[in-house]
């Protein structure tokens, strides 16, 4: 079995995770390394959910707004570091393509370097900005 040393782009990791265990591993390996289990019974995951995500399978998944996506669903702006040590990046790309999907009004802004939180930089505030005028104006009767 090959695995890969160089690193992959958050589109090929999303593209390719649900489908190859080689990268699954490497993702596994990298939070391992960030010091980040998120199969630790004391995870933030795992704590949403009452107990290690690994034995409440069930639960977790209810927990996952990605099952609860659906036609009707609200416009909704997705943004993310794609450096987050917290919340990986492929979720949202995952997250955002489950939306599309569906046919939702989805926007996904990711910056790049960026970590879990911050985003108060102009450019980032021009794209909320921008999505609540789009979504949030006044309608004329």
């Amino acid at each position: 079995m090959h695995v890969r040393s160089d690193p992959l782009t958050s589109e090929q990791i999303a593209d390719s995770v649900n489908t190859n265990p080689v990268i699954v591993r490497q993702i596994s390996r990298l939070l391992n390394k960030a010091g980040l289990d998120h199969d630790s019974p004391d995870s933030p995951e795992s704590k949403l959910i009452g107990g290690a995500v690994q034995e409440g399978k069930e639960k977790a998944r209810k927990a996952s707004p990605i099952h609860y996506v659906h036609r009707d669903t609200p416009p909704i702006l997705i943004i993310h570091g794609d450096q987050d040590d917290i919340a990986p990046y492929e979720q949202s790309v995952e997250m955002f393509h489950a939306l599309k999907k569906e046919g939702c009004d989805a926007v996904k802004y990711k910056i790049n370097g960026a970590g879990h939180s911050g985003f108060t930089q102009g450019h980032i505030l021009d794209v909320v900005e921008s999505f609540f005028r789009k979504h949030l104006h006044p309608r004329k009767a």
